[in-house]
């Protein structure tokens, strides 16, 4: 009697779990299984919150004081029109006896005038997160399960190639209306003014020429034009941050539909 209670334990631990459920508990996998498969409104749903959840999440990060300034890979430097400026500090240094004083004065206003850009960038991302979620709302099925199942940065990809000039003409007065705010015009005069100053001393005539260099009279740039595209550009890439981190941990995140659509079976299928 032991021997066949002990060959009849033996068989159900070799036979296969599947061959031993009852129908009803074949049926609760199934049913789990199938509530797993997302529908086209859960995919879009999950999309439009994670690009939401991302969007918000850029714009505080690029809002907050030094979040251009303090950040290498959005920071806004010296507009390229402007680099006869950086050119001009480095002759003047070998002018003799006014040299330093000539050039460390160029420097300080051309650090405060760089400042300010990055000052103008970060007010203007602060109204950022209302732009790019009325373009979210666009978004179609076919774009958004080509997102879900494209790389960790496809979201912002799609963003960048369907709304930049939508978002540009968009986010321009924004600018415009920073730049005024955190004093980029007054500082880019000050800038203007001393370049002239130091392009009109005979002895930094004499080394810009000796120098071979052709540096304008007149600075002259596009300063909207300028902050509002590294200001978008900027917004891109933290937003590309933000997506990443999502699609790595959508368990992190309070929303069932981020957690149901970023860790389905659908998501982990890259598309090649």
């Amino acid at each position: 009697m032991k021997k066949s209670i002990v060959i009849l334990v033996a068989f159900f631990m070799l036979v296969p779990l599947s061959l031993v459920q009852t129908s009803c508990e074949k049926d609760n996998v199934n049913n789990f299984l199938n509530s797993l498969k997302l529908s086209n409104e859960d995919i879009v749903a999950g999309l439009r919150k994670a690009l939401d959840i991302a969007a918000d999440d850029a714009s505080v990060l690029g809002s907050k004081l030094n979040g251009f300034l303090g950040n290498k890979l959005i920071a806004l430097a010296m507009p390229d029109e402007l680099k006869p400026v950086l050119q001009l500090i480095d002759v003047s240094k070998s002018v003799p006896v006014v040299g330093d004083v000539l050039s460390s004065g160029l420097k300080s206003v051309t650090d405060k005038f760089v400042v300010t850009l990055n000052r103008a960038a970060e007010a203007a991302a602060g109204k950022a997160a209302p732009v790019f979620k009325e373009a979210i709302t666009s978004m179609t099925i076919t774009d958004a399960l080509g997102i879900l199942q494209g790389g960790d940065t496809a979201a912002t990809h799609y963003l960048r190639e369907k709304t930049t000039d939508g978002l540009t003409v968009a986010f321009q007065p924004v600018c415009k209306e920073m730049i005024d705010k955190v004093g980029v015009t007054s500082e880019y005069k000050a800038l203007a003014d001393k370049y002239n100053d130091v392009m009109g001393n005979a002895l930094v005539a004499s080394a810009v020429a000796l120098a071979g260099l052709d540096l304008p009279k007149e600075l002259n740039t596009d300063l909207p034009g300028y902050v509002t595209g590294k200001a978008l550009n900027g917004m891109y890439v933290l937003m590309r941050g933000e997506e990443t981190k999502i699609r790595e941990n959508p368990q992190a995140y309070a929303y069932d539909i981020i957690k149901k659509v970023f860790g389905s079976e659908e998501a982990k299928v890259k598309k090649k």
